[in-house]
């Protein structure tokens, strides 16, 4: 299969005996098996019932892909310094085993939506439009159409205070609101 290496939680460690005689029955080549302990903020051990979040709901909080990529591949592995925010073909070149942590990894979310903050931030307006796009409901597609530039302006200003996609959406709200129905502060 071409195989090498497999890296995963240590909750797959009472089946890795099973597999690697499947690999053998096969005649495979046995990859190396690197088994981790993941946990949550809380210390708490990360589980299907604790603190298990779908790729699908990072997306729907409004994590960019490329952060969340990044983000993970820091949990268990260290480029050798501090750099933090990295491109998917930048970990692929600095990427070595000898750099993977002993340590347990803790899932911070605080410093995931940090690192989305700085994804955004590296963002045009343009290009933010169009990751929110599919969020817009038609009548605010049409809006934004016919001022295109002023909204563009406006989520240029939210970029410094957004740090998911949906802080641009519930920032530019106001963007589409009837001035007559807007209820005044107090």
């Amino acid at each position: 299969m071409g195989v090498t290496h497999v890296l995963r939680g240590d909750d797959h460690l009472s089946n890795t005996p099973k597999q690697i005689h499947i690999y053998q029955a096969l005649n495979w080549k046995v990859p190396q098996f690197s088994h981790y302990h993941d946990t949550g903020s809380d210390r708490q051990r990360l589980s299907k019932r604790h603190g298990a979040t779908s790729v699908e709901e990072f997306q729907e909080k409004g994590i960019l892909p490329e952060a969340l990529f990044n983000y993970l591949c820091l949990l268990g592995w260290s480029p050798g310094d501090d750099t933090e925010i990295m491109s998917r073909e930048e970990i692929i070149k600095r990427f070595s085993l000898d750099r993977i942590n002993v340590a347990n990894t803790v899932f911070d979310q605080q410093k995931l939506i940090w690192m989305n903050a700085k994804y955004l931030a590296s963002l045009s307006a343009s290009e933010i439009l169009a990751k929110i796009n599919s969020r817009l409901s038609s009548v605010e597609k049409g809006e934004i159409e016919d001022n295109k530039d002023s909204f563009l302006l406006l989520l240029g200003l939210l970029k410094p205070r957004s740090h998911t996609l949906l802080d641009f959406l519930e920032g530019s709200r106001f963007y589409f609101a009837d001035p007559m129905t807007m209820s005044r502060l107090p």
